[in-house]
């Protein structure tokens, strides 16, 4: 990260311990906000306001340290060195510029006599144990603040239609050789953009949404939220890729990419079919039998079709990794080669990652992994069945989670509770399947009560320890494995969708089948399976879980890819797209369609109402006149018109996208004053009607044809 310089302490004292409504350590309030008073084209104004930190007394090995933390937040992470909280946003700037950060205004207070404690190594799902205290003893008996930098600027990525930075402040910082802490209670930072484009952008309602959660200045940009316009381009396809059906169409959504040596175009046209007639306009290109081709040119035809389509949001692989390969090796933090020496983290998630080279989700990526058209018909199959049940009754909220019994009632089963009990907008019907005894607060589960419970519901989410073939070792007090032969059994009416926060459930690179191919590679199991390819980081995971139920539950977001990439953005939001946790950003991938519903039905909005037709004011009767109108729907839906033309006959046009003008014509037949409006009404609920548009009609003149025509006026 580039850096601000220091600031001296503004304003700061010696901390009280006793005190009013100023204390902010271990005070009546925790936590941190960030705020955005300006953004234009020239920079940037973010505060950063300290309400409180939590400091607790911890144990390491013989030596008693403080733990500060603020919630929602993440830390530093250089191991051996202070943990400190440190509070991160996402800002969007001009496209091009180069950003720097200058400190404004801050102001602190001191405190004596701590100890921190330095960052230790990060938990690995599946890896227990006290490995004992890592601690840079040089670095412990420097006299001087850490970190240094009072704030701190991340290099810019492009996500979809926005080009972002990670602004890091550092509102915590310590002197490990005096033990003096200075926590800032606020920090006024202005970002200045050198060069650079601020142009308008466009980003469909779904899109806005997503970004509106995450981007701090998301309510200064100058940004339309509306229904994309056909681009017209011609992806530029690499030799020898071809394409399914017609001639690439003007409008591309959905990209499915098929090996021809492991399927047809038949065996994965019913889902395309379906994709498109639920208005999700698709590409479907192939890669010649005899060919073998890279991960470099898979992803050059994702790149091909994006930069002609930059409406894509989906990309479905038909194939198996020795076909349609994965990204071998994708950039492993330090901490895990710390941990696994020589080991990689393979990727399909990279194929998201179309427009520069950050972690920042273009597509939902999802593969349907077969060797043949029996397999994938197998599994279009039970994608096509989950979409037609799950819209049916309360099928698709109800979610069954399963918690590995390791530190009952914390750890795994806490997480699992975090989900049960946090409020959700559109909420699901929980129940529970926790390994742990009654005496820890679980339901002594079985792989039995798993494989009842998990027939009729719309998830399955799973949080523990995995392997290749299992969920475990010992995920439940009896010791059990959840493995492949169970995965087979899990027969249900409707197929769910597994949610595995789990490590290396989804290695596909092991020889035979591992958990992931075993769940969707059945004709009554899995619809799709979320998984990671290598071991995954715990404390990521944990949130990683907790925001894909936020995504549904709260978000709005309903399609499967996509709940999937929002909580990994707000897994980078929290722990810094350079963190460790980008290993688990980059080691999930999913089985199944991306653009699979899930999740419990959003509350339906209706409609904004549409504004007052404009059109002619007067006219004359057996002559046509044109109104147009216009209404956008709070939740991208498309929409369709109804006109009242205020003499007792109505009109209604074919759906259209969300904020398009709409125009259609009519004619009178008899002469008065007439109230025109219009209302909007998207497939479950109608606006009200528009202010009405009087318009005075006018006797035609008859000719001696005997036909009706009007004069010009």
């Amino acid at each position: 990260m580039a850096s601000a310089p220091g600031l001296s302490e503004a304003g700061g004292g010696a901390g009280e311990e006793e005190g009013g409504g100023g204390r902010i350590l271990n005070g009546p309030e925790v936590g941190a906000e960030v705020l955005v008073s300006s953004s234009d084209a020239s920079g940037t104004v973010v505060e950063f306001l300290l309400r409180g930190v939590r400091a607790e007394e911890r144990a390491a090995g013989s030596e008693a340290f403080s733990v500060l933390s603020i919630p929602e937040r993440g830390t530093t992470t250089e191991v051996g060195r202070p943990e400190l909280p440190v509070v991160r946003a996402m800002v969007a700037v001009p496209a091009g510029a180069a950003v720097r950060a200058t400190v404004l205004e801050a102001s602190s207070s001191t405190y004596p006599g701590f100890r921190v404690r330095p960052f230790q190594p990060p938990e690995v799902d599946g890896l227990s144990g006290y490995r004992g205290l890592l601690i840079d003893e040089e670095f412990y008996s420097r006299d001087g603040f850490y970190p240094e930098e009072l704030v701190e600027v991340g290099p810019p990525g492009i996500w979809r239609d926005l080009v972002v930075v990670e602004l890091q402040a550092n509102p915590v910082a310590f002197n490990p050789a005096t033990g003096e802490l200075r926590v800032y209670d606020r920090i006024l930072v202005r970002l200045d953009y050198e060069g650079g484009v601020l142009a308008k952008e466009t980003a469909e309602p779904k899109f806005a949404r997503i970004y509106r959660e995450v981007i701090s200045n998301y309510h200064l940009l100058d940004l339309e939220a509306r229904g994309p316009e056909p681009a017209g381009g011609e992806a530029d396809l690499p030799p020898g890729v071809g394409i399914d059906g017609a001639e690439s169409p003007e409008m591309v959504k959905y990209l499915s990419i098929r090996h021809e040596g492991q399927s047809s175009y038949e065996s994965i046209r019913p889902l395309l079919e379906r994709r498109e007639a639920a208005g999700v306009p698709v590409l479907s290109c192939y890669f010649p039998s005899s060919s073998t081709p890279s991960a470099e040119a898979v992803k050059e035809v994702v790149a091909s079709v994006y930069a002609a389509h930059p409406e894509l949001e989906y990309l479905l692989l038909v194939g198996d990794i020795g076909r349609l390969p994965w990204r071998p090796n994708w950039d492993p933090s330090s901490s895990f080669s710390s941990y696994f020496p020589g080991m990689t983290i393979p990727s399909d998630y990279w194929y998201a990652c179309v427009a520069g080279v950050d972690l920042y989700p273009e597509v939902a990526v999802g593969r349907i992994t077969a060797k043949n058209d029996a397999e994938v018909g197998q599994q279009v199959a039970k994608i096509l069945a989950y979409e037609t049940g799950a819209r049916t009754g309360d099928w698709a909220s109800k979610v069954l989670l399963i918690a590995h019994a390791q530190e009952a009632p914390g750890k795994y089963q806490g997480c699992k509770e975090s989900i049960r009990t946090a409020p959700y907008a559109s909420p699901f019907s929980f129940a529970t399947a926790y390994g742990s005894p009654p005496s820890q607060g679980g339901d002594g589960a079985t792989n039995a009560d798993v494989l009842a419970a998990a027939s009729g519901v719309g998830i399955v989410n799973y949080r523990g320890h995995g392997s290749y073939t299992s969920w475990g070792p010992g995920w439940n007090y009896a010791g059990e494995e959840f493995g492949t032969s169970e995965a087979h059994a899990m027969a249900g009416v409707a197929f769910p969708a597994v949610l595995s926060i789990a490590c290396y459930n989804a290695a596909l690179d092991q020889a035979g089948d591992c958990l992931a191919e075993a769940f969707v590679k059945d004709d009554g199991s899995a619809a799709a399976f979320l998984g990671a390819s290598r071991p995954s980081w715990t404390e990521p995971n944990h949130d990683f879980d907790r925001y894909l139920f936020n995504a549904m539950g709260n978000g709005g977001i309903s399609d499967l890819g996509w709940v999937v990439n929002d909580a990994k953005v707000k897994v980078m939001a929290k722990y810094g797209a350079t963190s460790y946790a980008a290993d688990n950003v980059k080691m999930f991938l999913l089985l199944g369609d991306p653009a699979l519903g899930v999740g419990p039905p959003s509350p339906n909005a209706p409609p904004e109402t549409p504004g007052r037709p404009a059109g002619p004011a007067s006219g004359r009767t057996g002559t046509a006149y044109s109104y147009s109108t216009s209404s956008s729907d709070p939740d991208g839906d498309r929409v369709k018109y109804t006109y009242d033309w205020g003499d007792g006959t109505f009109s209604e046009t074919e759906f259209f996208d969300s904020g398009a003008t709409v125009s259609l014509a009519h004619r009178w037949e008899a002469a008065g004053t007439r109230a025109v409006r219009v209302k909007a009404e998207d497939l479950e609920a109608a606006s009200g009607w528009s202010e009405p548009l009087e318009v005075t009609v006018s006797p035609g003149t008859r000719r001696g044809s005997g036909v009706w025509r009007s004069p010009d006026f």
